[in-house]
């Protein structure tokens, strides 16, 4: 046995006994959930869903579109959207009863101990909003450091070793008026760099493909330019 598999096997010994020890992080059983109708009738949602997650462990709940997947996880997050509600059964995170969670009991814990991320999660940010607000709302709330340094450093980090954050209109979408006024900058940038001819209009194709108004930030155009030949004081 190699030291590098007989690591690999004391540490999952080390989290099968945490597992045995502890029990269940989260541990949902007989789970039902009901949606009322404007006629007062009742919509069985969900029905006698139960599944564990241990500490260290990924669970993968797999249904057909509608079998109540995400409806679950919303129960476990007191998320339930409209009018439903959970009618029985139990959910547990870490020995608590959440069934009988109130709002702000909830509060406490999505966050820290409980988020979501969800399936597209370009489609729950604003396009009219920009993506530093949106960011340090969700900081704010889990009651986490939003000084502009710490914002600015993870900017450069999601940006990477070529692009350098300016100033914090780089963080911006870029809006569909901008665009035609973008491209000739682009275009002369692209000449100015040496770019020409078959690489040039290759470059300018992916940009007019890649550019989309409301989800491409200043940053990310500039990245690109970058990767394009454009030195990074031009971009």
């Amino acid at each position: 046995m190699s030291a590098t598999t007989a690591t690999t096997t004391n540490s999952e010994g080390k989290l099968e006994a945490l597992q045995r020890e502890q029990g269940p992080l989260l541990e949902v059983k007989n789970l039902k959930i009901d949606f009322t109708t404007d006629r007062k009738r009742a919509v069985h949602a969900v029905r006698d869903a139960s599944f564990s997650v241990y500490p260290g462990q990924w669970v993968a709940i797999v249904g057909e579109s509608g079998s109540g997947k995400s409806t679950s996880a919303m129960a476990v997050l007191g998320l339930l959207p409209g009018t439903g509600h959970v009618v029985d059964g139990s959910i547990r995170f870490e020995g608590q009863e959440l069934t009988s969670f109130r709002r702000k009991d909830f509060e406490k814990l999505r966050g820290e101990k409980l988020g979501l991320v969800p399936q597209d999660p370009m489609s729950n940010l604003n396009p009219v909003w920009r993506i530093g607000s949106q960011v340090k709302e969700s900081l704010k709330a889990n009651r986490m450091d939003i000084s502009h340094e710490k914002r600015s450093k993870l900017a450069k980090e999601l940006a990477g070793d070529d692009v350098t954050i300016k100033t914090n209109d780089d963080e911006t979408f870029v809006g569909s008026s901008e665009l035609p006024q973008l491209f000739e900058a682009a275009a002369a940038a692209l000449t100015a760099a040496g770019v020409e001819g078959e690489q040039a209009e290759a470059s300018m194709a992916y940009f007019r493909q890649e550019w989309v108004p409301g989800s491409e930030t200043r940053w990310r155009i500039a990245d690109d330019l970058i990767k394009n030949g454009v030195p990074d004081d031009a971009s």
